[in-house]
């Protein structure tokens, strides 16, 4: 529900997102940006009665509640009468009034030194209305207003000076608007491990290789000396004023000739050799290609199941795709979110800052090293079944102290050894799995069987996980059939596949009553 205000900052009028009857709000968008602070919101409304079309006009203003209940006030600042294949209606668009507000106050010239952010966020939004509620620590800084410049200029400024970022909403009290809040954090947003999966969150995602930028030189600079010049590192470098990075030359420098070079200064560096480490690391960052990414996010938190997929502005988040050439798997900050409140399907956000991470598949060994205990675990709950697939004894099943069991006993699925091909169905294969909690650590564990031919080398995909039960990362375990056969399983996190092949060159065999079970977090 928004809710329509008059020029007193009183409640007149309300509107509903999903009312059946009377005035109709659709198409609405909350769009909030990180880099400029930009927050507006648009709707359209049809079959409006007389009193809500008095009331929308360009003197009022909307009020609403975002994601974390936080009350937003907006100007509305243009209507457009609209008639298309939707119907009659009008077009609301609206500013957040803290915009306008700080666009319209001028922050006379004032210096401040080694100073905090309160008294220096207090004093450019004076004669706003707007003070300061909250502050996080986010240190002292050095900061000048030389000229004449608006309390939202101001605003940028002391932001990019302490390395911080803000949030504006207001407070009511019976049906008016009674205070005006700044909020004052290092970073909006959470870090609470969230993956956007394909399958799983990814609308659609563009992965683009550029080699434009790559460089195989630099040349350091540091603080200006005193005869005008600024420091260098040839003094500590062989009489090199450059640091290079000549693998890194041969695979991306086509030409051959000399360098890919670059010049990067640094004023706070005063010892040639502290320069020329930094120097160093700044080469490793650029020396070679980078990926621009463009990714549609579905925001997942209104469906049932994923009311902790909390995707906010400013959060970070892991997007993860395995079905892209080269997996993607990289973390990025949301730097832009659309929330559509009449139809949250709507909603999605834009993201940036995005830092590669390295993820591969470890080798069965390896992982089976990693597990450890848990591969142990997993071990005493194995069983072998019959080809009907019968249930294990309660002995095995018990394995697992009872007191341990603190989210649910096993539960069994249908067998299904249907075939396509000569190859098991997609069908799921999953037999048993159980979830546990022992020590705040959540732990499943899954039997799968496999009744069929499998190929020798390529993966074949015999079952999937349950829905929910997915691991944090993919899995590679070892088995054996009571025919003797060495059979890799494979369990990939972002589609809950089960896979699996002979480990070894032989031909095809059948195998039959094998069963596995895997130990994995999620």
């Amino acid at each position: 529900m928004i809710l329509i205000l008059n020029k007193k900052k009183e409640v007149v009028a309300s509107i509903s997102f999903d009312s059946p009857i009377g005035v109709q709000l659709f198409d609405d968008m909350h769009t909030e940006k990180i880099t400029d602070f930009d927050s507006t919101y648009e709707f359209s409304v049809a079959n409006l009665d007389d009193i809500t079309a008095s009331n929308l006009n360009e003197s009022n203003f909307i009020l609403l509640r975002d994601l974390d209940d936080d009350a937003i006030m907006f100007r509305i600042i243009g209507i457009a009468d609209i008639r298309d294949s939707k119907g009659i209606y009008k077009r609301i668009t609206c500013e957040n009034i803290f915009i306008y507000d700080l666009n319209n106050v001028i922050v006379p010239s004032r210096k401040y030194t080694a100073a905090t952010i309160t008294p220096v966020l207090t004093y450019i939004l004076g004669g706003s209305g707007w003070v300061i509620e909250s502050v996080e620590s986010v240190g002292i800084a050095d900061i000048d207003f030389s000229s004449y410049i608006t309390s939202q200029e101001a605003l940028h400024a002391v932001c990019a000076a302490f390395d911080c970022e803000v949030k504006f909403y207001v407070k009511t009290y019976q049906g008016r608007v009674v205070s005006y809040y700044c909020r004052v954090v290092k970073r909006l947003g959470e870090n609470d491990g969230i993956r956007i999966e394909n399958g799983t969150g990814i609308k659609g995602i563009t992965r683009k290789k550029v080699l434009s930028d790559v460089k195989t030189a630099l040349i350091p600079l540091g603080m200006t000396q005193d005869n005008g010049m600024p420091l260098t590192i040839s003094t500590v470098n062989n009489g090199l004023n450059y640091v290079a990075d000549d693998v890194a030359n041969k695979l991306y420098n086509e030409n051959g000739n000399g360098y890919l070079m670059t010049v990067k200064t640094n004023e706070a560096i005063t010892s040639p050799a502290a320069l020329r480490d930094w120097g160093i690391a700044e080469l490793k960052k650029i020396n070679h290609p980078l990926y621009q990414y463009e990714v549609e996010v579905l925001m997942l938190e209104q469906v049932y199941g994923y009311e902790s997929h909390k995707i906010r502005k400013g959060s970070f988040v892991r997007i993860v795709d395995h079905d892209i050439d080269s997996i993607v798997t990289a973390q990025a900050r949301v730097i832009e979110l659309n929330i559509c409140y009449s139809s949250m399907e709507k909603s999605t956000c834009l993201l940036g800052d995005f830092i590669e991470i390295n993820s591969k598949v470890p080798s069965v060994i390896s992982k089976l090293q990693e597990v450890g205990a848990s591969a142990e675990n997993a071990k005493r709950v194995a069983y072998i079944a019959n080809a009907k697939g019968s249930s294990a004894s309660a002995e095995v099943a018990n394995a697992v102290k009872k007191e341990d069991i603190k989210d649910s006993s096993w539960l069994n699925l249908t067998l299904n050894s249907s075939f396509i091909n000569g190859l098991p169905s997609n069908d799921s294969l999953v037999s048993r799995y159980r979830k546990t909690t022992v020590n705040n650590i959540v732990t499943v564990y899954i039997d799968v069987y496999v009744i069929g031919n499998l190929l020798k080398v390529q993966f074949s995909e015999v079952g999937r996980l349950p829905l929910g039960f997915f691991p944090s990362s993919d899995v590679l375990g070892k088995a054996t059939d009571e025919q003797g056969n060495a059979i890799v399983f494979e369990i990939k996190s972002a589609s809950g596949k089960i896979n699996a092949r002979l480990a070894d060159e032989s031909i095809n065999e059948t195998t039959t009553n094998l069963s596995l079970s895997v130990n994995y977090l999620v």
